[in-house]
């Protein structure tokens, strides 16, 4: 091995040391990392570095190793300086946070979002940056409703570029309270406010980034999927407890839907409850269908309970007519309250609607 007084990283393009700043397109950043700490016990040098991520996992995750020999010429001073070594390392992809943010995808709605994320409980998470597209209004509710301590987004001077460059009119700041473990991660609900805009332009991407007690941002998901619009009009729909809830009791429940203008290809609602709850239907006529303008199916039982945390109306294939809608039903309340407190009423063109990932599934209301 040819000796050598320098060593230089070239770490995967977009990866930074955590502070620096470097202009876009300039290639890889050039590391010159510190040859004291060599161990001549074991030959070894090892380093830990605190490094920013890219948006996206690159195409050559490589790290590039350059052992460089400085030497100066006795005789003639001249200063050489080359590489005698160099070797590298397949890296790593960037992984996201996990993120699940749902929303009614309408045009000029106001209503529910329901945000979930996970974050590994070593990052020390301690606030949450919540960032919409460009058209979209995000508004905290009140906190006994959020889930999560929320304010809008103020900035401060001592807030690194990334942070400064954020939307404040589009951004919420989420204080990380409330959590359920789920091995070494932490799982956090939050239910938001949204407003969407009369058209969806772009499918520009929500943002959320994890930032430590510093406000150094230790996770992120910066590309969570904008939902498509259906050309449905509709407001959110109500969850209201017609007796009064007590935990591991049955309580009556109604489920209110608000339809404003007619829709000729719908043909079943869904009913999600929250994780613990479960509808305590034993007989069909349990489950009421309040107004009768509703056309529920004919030729067919329009009630399915089958399963114990949804229940399913099956329509008539026709029209349905803009109005306000009802059904009311029992329910076991859930003996622990879980993290996701939040119901789920899906409006679908096909009678095979079950989950959330349903081809036939036109729009997903939280409420």
């Amino acid at each position: 091995q040819w000796p050598f007084s320098r060593l230089l990283l070239l770490p995967p393009y977009g990866f930074l040391p955590y502070g620096a700043q470097i202009p876009e397109g300039t290639g890889r950043p050039m590391l010159e990392l510190d040859m004291i700490v060599a161990n001549p016990l074991i030959d070894e040098m090892t380093y830990q570095l605190r490094m920013h991520t890219p948006r996206r996992t690159n195409l050559d995750p490589r790290w590039f190793v350059l052992a460089r020999n400085l030497q100066v010429d006795e005789i003639t001073g001249e200063i050489s300086d080359r590489i005698v070594g160099w070797s590298f390392v397949d890296g790593f992809g960037v992984a996201p946070c996990a993120v699940t943010a749902r929303y009614g995808a309408i045009p000029s709605y106001t209503g529910w979002l329901a945000l979930t994320f996970k974050v590994p409980a070593l990052a020390k998470g301690r606030f949450a940056l919540f960032s919409a597209p460009e058209s979209f209004e995000l508004r905290c509710p009140d906190i006994k409703e959020a889930g999560q301590a929320c304010e809008p987004y103020q900035i401060e001077e001592h807030f690194p570029d990334e942070l400064l460059a954020l939307p404040i009119a589009r951004t919420l700041n989420l204080t990380m309270g409330t959590f359920i473990a789920e091995g070494q991660d932490l799982v956090y609900s939050a239910m938001l406010i949204i407003v969407t805009p009369e058209a969806l332009l772009t499918l520009q991407p929500w943002e959320l980034r994890v930032l430590d007690q510093s406000f150094t941002v230790v996770d992120a998901h910066l590309e969570i999927p904008s939902l498509p619009f259906s050309e449905l009009q509709a407001e959110n729909p109500t969850v209201k407890w017609l007796t009064m809830p007590q935990r591991g009791e049955a309580a009556m429940v109604a489920i209110q839907v608000i339809i404003n203008r007619r829709i000729k290809t719908l043909r079943m609602l869904v009913f999600l409850m929250p994780e613990g709850f479960r509808h305590d239907i034993q007989h069909a006529n349990q489950l009421a269908n309040i107004n009768k303008n509703f056309p529920v199916a004919i030729e067919r039982e329009w009630r399915d309970f089958s399963n114990l945390r949804s229940v399913r109306i099956f329509i008539e294939p026709t029209t349905v007519a803009s109005g306000t809608f009802e059904w009311q039903f029992p329910v076991i309340v859930a003996q622990k309250a879980p993290i996701n407190t939040e119901w789920y009423v899906f409006l679908c063109d096909d009678y095979s609607c079950r989950v959330f990932s349903d081809p036939s599934v036109v729009v997903v209301f939280p409420v």
